[in-house]
């Protein structure tokens, strides 16, 4: 946080990413309940907010997001599992992240 210089991280629980085979996710609840003892911190605040919005793609969140909070700067942190679906570069860094966890 101190970092990126950032007020507040909203960590966002997703109900289930739409691109991916979701048949092995935990329930919701139990996910948000795992978060927030990951993010044991006063500036973290855990969310189930697209389920509470309906919303399911990044796109629909941020744009409600922008909409909702528009004097807001936000920025999109995600995890590297979902960055090779943005871009080339992508793949290589999620597949030298994969590659660094099978060492450890």
């Amino acid at each position: 946080m101190k970092r990126l210089q950032l007020d507040r991280i909203w960590w966002l629980v997703s109900p289930g990413n739409p691109l991916k085979d979701n048949g092995n996710l935990h329930a919701l609840d139990e996910r948000v309940n795992a978060a927030r003892k990951i993010a044991h911190h006063p500036r973290i605040d855990v969310s189930s907010l697209e389920t509470v919005i309906g919303t399911r793609y990044t796109y629909d969140t941020i744009s409600y997001l922008r909409r909702r909070c528009s004097g807001v700067h936000f920025v999109w942190l995600m995890g590297a599992d979902n960055l090779a679906q943005f871009h080339p570069l992508g793949k290589l860094a999620a597949d030298r992240r994969s590659d660094a966890d099978r060492r450890h």
